[in-house]
C-alpha cells in the first residue's frame, strides 16, 4: 500500500497484479471514491509509490517488472 498525502489517494497492490486506488474524502475520511482498477502486472505487487508532479504512480512486481503508470488514463508510460 501507498498513501499519497497531497492528493488523499490510497494505492493498494494485490497478489494478482491489480492496483486499486481510493480517493479519500478530506472532510470525512470514512468516505471514499474508488477510482478505476488497473491490472498493470501479472503477479503480486511488492511496492508502490506515486508522484503528484507527473501524475503517475510506480509499481514493482514479482513478475520482474517495474512500471510507471499514468493516474488518469491508466496507461503504462515506462516498463523495465
Amino acid at each position: 500500500m501507498h498513501w499519497n498525502d497531497e492528493e488523499n489517494i490510497l494505492y493498494i497492490g494485490f497478489d494478482q497484479g491489480r492496483v486499486v486506488r481510493l480517493q479519500i474524502n478530506e472532510e470525512n475520511p470514512m468516505q471514499y471514491t474508488e477510482m478505476d482498477e488497473l491490472g498493470v502486472h501479472t503477479l503480486r505487487i511488492t511496492g508502490l509509490t506515486s508522484n503528484r508532479e507527473t501524475g503517475t504512480f510506480s509499481s514493482v512486481s514479482d513478475d520482474g517488472t517495474f512500471k510507471i503508470t499514468e493516474n488518469t488514463s491508466g496507461s503504462v508510460v515506462t516498463e523495465v
